[in-house]
């Protein structure tokens, strides 16, 4: 009858969604499905597997773990770089000087060995972001021992000789040849430096 297929009807939901008629819990129903080897390759699996945070919590410090890793080895990065510079600049520039073209140049992959860091008051009458640059070894723009940027044009002597479209114009501006690309991820944090925009000048800050 009509009243039985309801009550058969509500039966069904009520075991479906774990309660029996009478209004107690009850395992949830299931249809009854054989197991077969990929279900029993994927449980195997996931108890290898590290479980998934459950919490907020969890997540957190899931999260603050990763970060700390990352921050770690940004860190390492960092330290490697600049001892590298340190190296770099304390080594013979090579004949002939290493080319470099504008794009390398102002995206901060341009240097050689030999180019040194720029004191501050090369970036007298320039600008901020060049003061605090720190690229391309995050402790500042590089010069030649010679004087001037450490790449120049036409230059026979020193660390790096600028070649290619721009060069003859110092790659001026910069920003028109700067590629995001060949910089990739911002690593170095903007130095500890001071920029006066009055005077145009820069100067170290005081520790």
């Amino acid at each position: 009858s009509f009243g039985i297929m309801k009550f058969y009807l509500l039966s069904t939901i009520l075991l479906a969604a774990g309660t029996n008629v009478c209004g107690t819990k009850t395992t949830p129903y299931a249809p009854a499905v054989a197991a077969t080897d990929s279900d029993s390759k994927s449980k195997s699996s996931s108890k290898s597997r590290k479980s998934a945070p459950h919490s907020y919590k969890e997540l957190y410090d899931a999260l603050l773990m990763e970060y700390e890793k990352q921050t770690f080895v940004v860190s390492r990065l960092r330290e490697i770089l600049a001892d590298a510079q340190l190296k770099l600049q304390a080594a013979e520039p090579v004949s002939p000087p290493i080319q470099v073209n504008c794009t390398e140049l102002c995206s901060g992959i341009g240097f050689a060995p030999g180019c040194v860091i720029a004191p501050v008051n090369a970036f007298y009458n320039t600008s901020e972001t060049l003061c605090k640059r720190a690229s391309p070894m995050g402790l500042g723009l590089l010069n030649s021992p010679l004087g001037g940027v450490c790449c120049q044009y036409n230059a026979t002597e020193g660390p790096c000789e600028l070649v290619g479209p721009g060069a003859e114009n110092s790659c001026h501006p910069c920003s028109d040849w700067y590629t995001p690309e060949l910089n990739g991820v911002e690593l170095f944090l903007p130095l500890n430096r001071e920029w006066d925009d009055t005077t145009k000048t820069c100067t170290e800050t005081e520790t």
